[in-house]
């Protein structure tokens, strides 16, 4: 069953610069239980997107122009202040890339579960401080009664990761968006992470939104991947089906740009150019500068989103 759908989302910043179009019409949806990786340069609007969902866009200068965002069968646009305020961190949760920054520094990490706790748990199934025990222990934090009771610059960087995902789960919501989860984390350290994020997951059976620009993570933690590029969707499919048969050029680019060990790096694929400027974006297709495939119709008029059957689909005018 589908849990979120988003449908032709619009969202525009006013900056000194101009007007900027960073969201331009961008579908996906999720569905219970799954994991959905979104992926692409940074700049492209990934974030932004998570943001969106949870509508935590400062306006101004961001405003959502047009479209839907479809979650539990309800538009999360038409909600007021005080209803989304209720729906984050109890049904939709997000755990943010630098977790220095969004854990409160003169607050222990105890105090700052405890209080999501308290907003959003029924009261009396357990006692707040037992709950903050018992999501420290599921991230498997040795010893939680007693580091509990720690600062923020007392955890390590991986084991602050920890505390935000035991922050954000202490609720048990329905999705997880996870934003850059394994940020500055060493590669052991992300792996760690990751298989916490994902028995957490199976545990409470919700879906999981991965942010992240590492086709790696997406390879080995996601079911499928949302491809994006300049504030579009370029293609989503499967990820075995991506991985093995990309149709995009820029999903192509970016595979082609992966070392592996049976490849000379040397024959490692090079997408020229830069990701456009939003506050002047490209005409038609946004990709088109950079794209070796280019036709004269990719420089006039933007592509829809074709089916090419099996969930794939891509915006491309290749195949439409």
């Amino acid at each position: 069953m589908t849990l979120l759908e988003i449908k032709n989302l619009h969202l525009q910043f006013q900056s000194d610069e101009g007007l900027a179009l960073v969201l331009d019409g961008i579908n996906f949806d999720i569905k219970k239980g799954e994991t959905l990786g979104l992926v692409g340069e940074s700049g492209c609007g990934k974030s932004v997107t998570g943001l969106s969902v949870l509508r935590l866009i400062p306006t101004p200068p961001g405003e959502i122009t047009e479209g839907e965002i479809i979650f539990e069968g309800e538009n999360l646009l038409e909600k007021s202040a005080k209803e989304m305020q209720n729906i984050r961190g109890g049904r939709i949760a997000m755990i943010f890339q630098d977790p220095m920054v969004s854990l409160n520094p003169v607050y222990t990490i105890g105090d700052q579960i405890a209080e999501a706790i308290d907003l959003h748990q029924p009261k009396g199934i357990t006692s707040t401080w037992d709950g903050v025990v018992e999501a420290l222990d599921s991230v498997q934090i040795a010893d939680p009664e007693s580091r509990a009771h720690n600062y923020p610059h007392q955890f390590s960087g991986g084991m602050r990761q920890r505390g935000m995902i035991a922050m954000m789960l202490s609720c048990r919501p329905s999705l997880l968006i996870a934003d850059e989860p394994t940020t500055a984390l060493d590669v052991t350290v992300q792996a760690q992470v990751l298989q916490v994020i994902a028995d957490l997951q199976k545990e409470l059976g919700m879906a999981v939104i991965l942010i992240t620009h590492n086709l790696g993570v997406v390879a080995e933690s996601c079911d499928r991947v949302a491809v994006m590029y300049a504030g579009t969707i370029a293609e989503i499919a499967d990820v075995e089906k991506l991985f093995e048969n990309p149709k995009h050029p820029y999903t192509r680019g970016l595979l082609g740009a992966i070392p592996r060990a049976d490849r000379d790096m040397n024959d490692l694929a090079i997408i020229e150019g830069s990701v456009p400027n939003h506050v002047n974006p490209p005409k038609g297709c946004r990709f088109h500068p950079r794209c070796k495939e280019a036709m004269d119709i990719c420089r006039i008029e933007k592509p829809t989103d074709v089916d090419l059957g099996e969930d794939h689909i891509v915006a491309c005018h290749l195949y439409g």
